[in-house]
């Protein structure tokens, strides 16, 4: 499979790739805790079930488009439901939208470390054979082959390669050798 989407690619050599295309609400410090990506602040309730994430102002997608909570709720539920990531957020209960940048998880139980488990790649709501992303590379397809393109002004800065060409491959010699 030469999908590039994180949540339908089997392809364990194309998911070296995934978190130049997208981000997730944290990623796993260095340390093991949660570092916040796409998430500007979060709160958990007094019994620790209900979870409220406020998305960053700036998070926008490689289109220039701005991320909404639209996006992560459907990149929340497709994530509960793929192979990847199911048993990860086996413990949600329910994912809504509260307002244009706010999401609330609901919990079967309580879990303080619920925000380690949110570095699940989150994609435009709209796009599914080849979805956009927030990281600082985008996908681009043409008849010659495929690439990955800096995305100019991304909020993280310029990332240090331009163009990161893409080649077919069937087993770890040829990526060695590509």
């Amino acid at each position: 499979d030469l999908s590039l989407n994180p949540y339908l690619s089997r392809s364990t050599v194309n998911w070296i790739f995934l978190p130049l295309l997208y981000e997730g609400l944290f990623q796993l410090a260095p340390g093991f805790e949660a570092e916040p990506l796409l998430c500007q602040s979060y709160e958990a309730s007094a019994d620790g079930r209900t979870w409220t994430f406020t998305l960053r102002q700036d998070a926008a997608f490689s289109n220039g488009v701005a991320l909404t909570a639209a996006d992560v709720v459907y990149s929340l539920e497709l994530a509960r439901k793929s192979d990847l990531y199911a048993v990860r957020l086996a413990c949600v209960d329910t994912i809504t939208q509260a307002s244009q940048n706010q999401v609330v998880l609901t919990l079967r139980q309580a879990m303080g470390s619920l925000p380690l488990l949110l570095d699940v790649p989150v994609i435009r709501a709209d796009s599914v054979q080849s979805p956009l992303g927030t990281g600082p590379y985008v996908l681009i397809q043409t008849a010659d082959g495929a690439y990955l393109e800096r995305v100019s002004g991304w909020r993280g800065g310029d990332a240090p390669i331009g163009r990161i060409c893409l080649h077919a491959v069937d087993n770890t010699d040829s990526v060695r050798d590509a």
